[in-house]
């Protein structure tokens, strides 16, 4: 008998168009190809669990919860996935009370820290908010 499941956990995605900073940040490999007629075409790939996956401009790049990446075509994530709100009082610096103890995100340049206040502070490196689940 099929069941039906469903994820719960937030999926980071950006759409990919080729460019630079794009390629160099999820390591997009390049490809030229020939046709019969001798006209170059360029290919990207991505590197995934499964292998390198062929990538297309407009196409999705969705990063998983062990930072591993895979490719989504836009038709398919438009009909599967829906937003989710971004206003998150925790990463975007506001802080909330956890526990009787405030927490708050603090990015010191590339650094992205969870300082947690009480008897003594705590620090810690994070690359996902721990309440929403936005990358960092």
């Amino acid at each position: 008998m099929k069941k039906w499941y469903r994820k719960t956990e937030l999926t980071q995605f950006e759409q990919f168009d080729g460019s630079p900073a794009i390629n160099k940040e999820y390591h997009i490999e390049k490809e030229i190809d020939f046709d019969s007629n001798s006209k170059a075409k360029l290919n990207y790939y991505i590197s995934t669990l499964e292998g390198n996956m062929k990538l297309n401009k407009g196409d999705w790049i969705a990063t998983g919860v062990n930072c591993e990446h895979w490719a989504v075509k836009d038709d398919v994530f438009q009909k599967t996935y829906e937003k989710v709100q971004q206003d998150c009082e925790y990463c975007h610096g506001d802080g909330i009370e956890l526990q009787g103890y405030y927490a708050s995100l603090e990015i010191k340049g590339a650094q992205k820290y969870i300082i947690a206040g009480g008897e003594g502070e705590l620090y810690f490196e994070i690359n996902y908010c721990p309440i929403c689940g936005r990358k960092l």
